[in-house]
């Protein structure tokens, strides 16, 4: 698979979650399900978009990319991404029009900036109770990959929160692995 069908794929998957966030008020957007999995909607795309952010900021050298060092959008020899240092920007995780904003950002990075060729990464994985961190090596098109899959998964509990508070419109396929939806289509 090349670099442009996972970089694809990815901003599809963008584009309907912004689409979905496009049906949704500001209350329901930053409103606390306790009884279903104590978080916001809000929470879930902060949560996201903050994967992205720190995968874009360790190949550009930070997020948002300075416009005006545009023609210096030099990579890292090899980039280190480390998905636990996150921003948390409680504005993403309140408003749903922000969180848009942020998604038309990524999406126009990730189709116009991103490198079309596969590079090698190093990841830095931590695990909360794990005294070290571990670096490990990785690529490119792994980590897109890992950013499709992980939107996947936060899209599959939103499609729950939606269900639950009677989102009305959602997309037949939202929230749902591509395998398995190969696969119904399948039986």
């Amino acid at each position: 698979m090349k670099i442009v069908s996972f970089i694809s794929a990815n901003c599809d998957l963008l584009r309907q979650l912004s689409e979905v966030l496009a049906r949704i008020d500001s209350d329901s957007y930053g409103l606390h399900h306790d009884k279903i999995f104590d978080s916001s909607v809000g929470g879930h795309v902060r949560h996201i978009l903050d994967h992205y952010e720190n995968f874009v900021a360790a190949l550009f050298g930070s997020y948002p990319i300075d416009e005006a060092n545009d023609t210096e959008l030099a990579f890292c020899e090899r980039p280190m991404v480390n998905y636990d240092h996150r921003l948390r920007e409680r504005e993403i995780e309140l408003n749903p029009l922000v969180a848009n904003s942020r998604i038309a950002q990524m999406i126009e990075i990730l189709e116009v900036k991103m490198p079309r060729s596969d590079i090698e990464l190093d990841i830095i994985l931590q695990i909360d109770l794990a005294p070290d961190s571990a670096l490990q090596a990785s690529t490119l098109a792994r980590e897109l990959s890992f950013l499709y899959s992980h939107t996947v998964h936060h899209m599959a509990i939103l499609s729950y929160i939606f269900k639950a508070t009677e989102v009305e419109g959602l997309p037949h396929d939202f929230g749902i692995a591509p395998s398995t939806i190969s696969f119904r289509r399948a039986i």
